[in-house]
């Protein structure tokens, strides 16, 4: 009962911020001609063609281990095109399996990743933290870190989206050209549903974790105590439900099928979240085809996903490199 209340009051107070966060005037919604556009041009496009791959960076990583380069899917912002992923070098050299880890919206440290990374280290795994669209070093002047991630500018969600999942192939190709042959995704909320995508055009992962994923974004942004400021937004320049939906064969996690065994799958739901529908992830995990679900005592932000995941991991002996 108390973890609970506690669990609800923290996504309670984080929610307010967001929508606070959606009301900066950054945030200029897309006119519905325009976003009537956008959708007209990616409804022939297949996830395929929409997250393209592109050829492996030709960089090195500099003194703190960050790997740059400009991203194949440009944006109105410089600093947003400048990809970084930091590397967590394990005993094995550059050859020995690489998990990908993708943060949550908004992610302020990277500190908590980066532990668990170390102790992937000591199993025999190299570590890449992939800084996403509008986060960290990522972040534009004058923004803050991840507010143009997610915003009533759908068109600037969407090709985000696309961004993210072109960079994490993009990414992988990188580590290939080093000799990696064997890759796990570790990921959070955000940089789940990232990861979800990324696994419908990848070859099969080791594992993956994916901790809280955004299962369905349309109920995530018209029912979720988040967004209460992005609906009012969305409503007053006439963008519906109907019309956003047209995007989802593209963008949806329950719209495509990881190419990675269901049985080397962890979904992990917060009982008490108030974002990520734990009825829409049991959905996508039938649609994955009965990946496992793992179910913990938090809301939306917390800390057991990753400590009762990584146990879970750790016990069904996935990970030991």
């Amino acid at each position: 009962m108390i973890q609970c209340v506690l669990a609800r009051v923290t996504d309670g107070v984080l929610c307010a911020a967001m929508n606070a966060i959606q009301l900066r005037s950054s945030h200029r919604p897309a006119t519905l001609a325009e976003f009537e556009c956008y959708i007209a041009r990616c409804e022939t496009m297949t996830p395929e063609t929409f997250f393209a791959a592109a050829p492996p960076p030709d960089s090195a990583p500099d003194a703190e281990g960050v790997i740059r380069w400009e991203s194949a899917i440009r944006t109105e912002f410089p600093e947003n095109d400048r990809v970084a992923m930091k590397l967590l070098a394990g005993p094995g050299g550059p050859g020995a399996p690489t998990v990908i880890m993708l943060h949550a919206l908004m992610s302020s440290s990277s500190a908590g990743y980066e532990r668990i990374g170390r102790e992937l280290n000591r199993r025999g795994w190299n570590v890449l933290f992939v800084h996403l669209p509008y986060h960290y070093s990522r972040t534009p002047r004058g923004h803050l870190n991840g507010e143009l991630a997610i915003g009533p500018n759908l068109q600037r969600t969407g090709e985000g989206l696309r961004q993210a999942v072109t960079d994490v192939r993009q990414a992988l190709a990188w580590c290939r050209a080093r000799g990696c042959r064997e890759f796990a995704l570790w990921a959070a909320s955000y940089g789940a549903w990232i990861g979800a995508l990324t696994s419908f055009l990848e070859p099969e992962f080791r594992f993956m974790n994916l901790m809280v994923p955004i299962a369905n974004a349309n109920h995530t942004m018209w029912k979720s105590a988040a967004s209460i400021t992005l609906r009012r937004r969305l409503a007053s320049s006439g963008i519906t439900p109907e019309l956003v939906a047209r995007h989802n064969h593209l963008t949806s996690p329950l719209h495509g099928v990881p190419r990675t065994a269901p049985d080397r799958i962890y979904l992990v739901g917060g009982r008490h979240d108030r974002l990520a529908s734990g009825q829409d992830i049991a959905r996508m995990s039938d649609a994955w085809g009965g990946a496992r679900l793992l179910w913990v005592n938090q809301g939306h932000f917390g800390y057991r996903a990753e400590k009762e995941s990584f146990a879970a991991l750790d016990r069904a002996g996935m990970l030991d490199a």
